[in-house]
């Protein structure tokens, strides 16, 4: 007799991480290089360095965009996350 029907349980994320994901979404469609140097840096995988800078060399090759320096890619993390903290602010605000 085959075993009981298993489903599939959703992915779960948790709230501040799906409304950053939007958030970056919503950057990638004015700065699609600034989107893919943060979703590369809030991956949380490896040095921000070093793997976090190649995850970013791969999104950007995947979109198209030229490759960065490594200087280049903590500046547009560095005012990325000032942006995101600045929607954050301002949806936090308008709630």
């Amino acid at each position: 007799m085959p075993g009981r029907a298993q489903g599939i349980k959703p992915m779960e994320t948790d709230a501040r991480a799906q409304r950053i994901e939007d958030l970056v979404n919503v950057i990638a469609k004015d700065n699609i290089v600034m989107a893919c140097t943060l979703r590369a840096y809030y991956c949380r995988r490896g040095r921000k360095k070093v793997e976090r800078f190649e995850l970013a060399l791969q999104l950007l090759e995947r979109a198209g965009q030229r490759a960065l320096h490594v200087k280049a890619y903590l500046e547009l993390v560095r005012r990325g996350e000032d942006r995101l903290h600045g929607m954050l602010v301002g949806l936090q605000i308008a709630a």
